[in-house]
């Protein structure tokens, strides 16, 4: 499938489920530097669906995450042969957010991801896919009632990490 196709087509069940959903569900939509060791930055988009839950903590909720590159970070090997990176990871996290003002949030998070990878050069290419331990860390600032600006930094594996900004936005 697609991988384009495959986005887009989670982002629209995400959307669906959540708009069925009351307003302790959030989607947040963001872009972010693709950082692959050993390449160029790339432009990777995010989308994230998370569920506040009070019950275990007032601050703590849960996200499922979807994250493709579209703008493929780029390297040269021995011999000056041209690659591409690209990939798709799908992600579950616990996110504990830690108000410091009404408006101003810091968030640290913790989950598993599965991501595909693909490396293609002229001559062929190589993909694998794998399960990792992902973490990441940022902040969210209140534009309004229903939404917030977030900045985001996350290591998807040992080689891929994501500088992220977006907007978050309560269902």
């Amino acid at each position: 499938m697609n991988r384009k196709l495959l986005f887009i087509s989670v982002l629209l069940g995400m959307s669906g489920i959540a708009s069925a959903q009351p307003y302790n569900r959030y989607m947040t939509f963001q872009a972010a530097l693709a950082d692959v060791d050993g390449y160029d930055s790339g432009i990777a988009g995010i989308a994230t669906y998370g569920i506040r839950v009070p019950e275990m903590h007032k601050n703590f909720a849960v996200e499922t995450e979807l994250a493709m590159t579209f703008v493929e970070p780029e390297g040269k090997g021995r011999g000056g042969e041209q690659f591409e990176v690209s990939y798709y990871n799908v992600g579950a996290y616990g996110v504990y957010a830690h108000p410091l003002s009404q408006k101003f949030h810091v968030r640290g998070r913790l989950g598993f991801n599965y991501q595909d990878v693909e490396v293609s050069s002229p001559s062929g290419s190589k993909s694998d896919d794998d399960f990792e331990l992902s973490y990441g860390f940022g902040i969210t600032v209140g534009l309004g009632s229903e939404s917030r600006f977030i900045l985001e930094y996350t290591v998807i594996d040992s080689d891929i990490n994501h500088i992220s900004a977006g907007m978050q936005f309560k269902m």
